[in-house]
């Protein structure tokens, strides 16, 4: 799923910077909706959900780990007024700094894990007793 920094209301001068109070620029991304569940399997629940992903930049895993992700229209509360926000999501726990999401960065789903045994047929296995 393809992100872009989510630059509103955070840095935006029409909401008077109030709106992610200090939440530094690159800590936030909106991506396509209909994209993301078809991606992950999943809609989003009305109160966001909380799931494990990669984050790529180009060739690079930049972050395997916990994210955050809220559907579009969610609202949030400022001092300036009420503010609905588009598909939007974060790092989880949010980064310390900004700069962690670029516009064209990708976020994916976490492949499966597949336990491999080995298994020795009885007659092929001179400790069998049968």
């Amino acid at each position: 799923v393809e992100v872009m920094i989510y630059k509103n209301p955070v840095n935006n001068p029409d909401c008077g910077g109030f709106g992610n109070q200090g939440a530094p620029l690159g800590n936030y991304f909106s991506f396509d909706q209909a994209t993301f569940e078809a991606v992950f399997g999943s809609p989003i629940p009305e109160g966001g959900v909380k799931f494990k992903a990669i984050h790529y930049r180009g060739d690079d895993i930049l972050y395997k780990g916990g994210f955050l992700v809220t559907p579009d229209g969610t609202t949030q509360e400022t001092n300036i007024g009420l503010i609905r926000h588009p598909p939007a999501g974060r790092k989880d726990p949010v980064a310390a700094a900004g700069g962690f999401f670029e516009d064209g960065d990708h976020i994916a789903p976490l492949p499966l894990s597949v336990e491999v045994m080995v298994y020795k047929h009885p007659s092929n296995n001179p400790d069998y007793q049968g």
